[in-house]
């Protein structure tokens, strides 16, 4: 009799142990998810460089700035104009044009420098 209650005790605990695991890898999974980034803002660049949508799609972009000056997402073709902080995040909507097309957009401070991306809009 001790042994097998040894054994259920030894079960019951391997099952807290793999649940405790199992639980913790899918939270886990959920933050990095959530804590990831669709367009970053950084050295006079972004990236992705290209994002892509379908016509007419609303697209939400997390949309972070990561350097230590401040910059800008500019899209003309929807229209938006948004300033970044240093170190600011934000989420941005933005329904895409309903034609098939490639849309630049651009940092207005940095846009001579390089900092340009592409809106692709697929049919």
């Amino acid at each position: 009799m001790r042994v097998v209650l040894r054994l259920t005790r030894r079960r019951r605990a391997v099952a807290i142990v793999v649940a405790g695991w199992t639980l913790a890898a899918c939270s886990h999974t959920t933050a990095e998810v959530a804590d990831r980034d669709d367009l970053v803002m950084a050295r006079t660049r972004f990236v992705p460089a290209k994002v892509r949508g379908s016509a007419g799609q609303q697209l939400t972009l997390r949309v972070v700035n990561n350097d230590r000056v401040r910059h800008n997402f500019s899209l003309p073709s929807v229209p938006i104009d948004l300033d970044f902080k240093p170190g600011e995040r934000r989420t941005v909507i933005l329904v895409a044009p309903a034609d098939r097309s490639e849309q630049e957009f651009f940092c207005k401070f940095h846009r001579d420098a390089g900092m340009r991306g592409t809106l692709v809009v697929a049919p």
